[in-house]
């Protein structure tokens, strides 16, 4: 996990390492994977 502090200087916990592998290489390619506001723009098609 990481620390981020907001502009109160109160910490925050975030990236707790959730994540699950893709069972297939067509899952992969059929599903998007990441928050909408942050996933990488080449990931939206």
């Amino acid at each position: 996990g990481n620390i981020l502090f907001n502009r109160e200087n109160e910490p925050k916990l975030i990236d707790f390492g959730l994540a699950r592998s893709a069972e297939s290489e067509t899952e992969m390619e059929a599903s998007i994977y990441g928050t909408p506001y942050y996933v990488a723009p080449e990931r939206i098609r």
